[in-house]
């Protein structure tokens, strides 16, 4: 059975993953030897020439996997909100990343910090979403006011529609993303996104 939105209670899960975001980064930066700090905010081209910057994006998922996934703050979020969360493959990544360059070369500079915005990607599934536009709208700005997310938009594609919120801790770290559905969107989302997963192979 589905939660129910209430404001409180995405407040909640969207805190939680707030804060699991700026500790996990900083045990993350802390933790390697070496350490080499790379400014995501500046564009893809001059992001991808820094050295230890594919190294990097291969010590942060196995980070994330070995450590944040198997954390009790992501255990309880699973447990107590239904979350589902996923690493980015390598492949994927590097799709993405040329994907991006390519974009980048026909319309000019963009930063790496909106290409690789989601090496971990979370979803929660609510019931009355769609009926509550207005209020998540209000919360979800309120939330971006206060700094507990960094930026956030709907996405309306195809069939596919939901709430994409960012979080970071700076621009030496990359961002986790959280999309929002309502119930009603989950069969034509996850459709629209096994499409859009088979165009990426062809």
């Amino acid at each position: 059975m589905q939660s129910e939105y209430t404001y409180e209670g995405l407040r909640r899960i969207i805190e939680a993953i707030k804060e699991d975001c700026v500790q996990s980064n900083e045990k993350f930066l802390s933790d390697r030897t070496n350490p080499v700090k790379i400014n995501l905010s500046k564009s893809i081209s001059k992001t991808t020439a820094s050295n230890g910057f594919f190294k990097m994006i291969v010590d942060y998922t196995e980070f994330l996997n070995q450590e944040y996934l198997t954390s009790d703050n992501f255990f309880n979020l699973t447990i107590n909100y239904g979350l589902r969360s996923r690493v980015k493959l390598r492949e994927s990544i590097l799709i993405k990343l040329k994907k991006y360059q390519t974009k980048e070369i026909n319309s000019g500079s963009l930063s790496m910090n909106r290409c690789l915005n989601d090496l971990i990607g979370m979803r929660v599934i609510l019931n009355g979403i769609e009926e509550s536009e207005s209020c998540v709208r209000s919360e979800l700005n309120e939330l971006k006011q206060l700094g507990i997310i960094s930026r956030w938009y709907f996405r309306e594609d195809g069939d596919y529609q939901g709430y994409h919120c960012y979080f970071k801790l700076d621009n030496n770290s990359f961002p986790w993303e959280l999309q929002i559905w309502d119930t009603k969107w989950q069969t034509r989302n996850l459709e629209d996104h096994k499409r859009h997963e088979a165009e990426k192979v062809c």
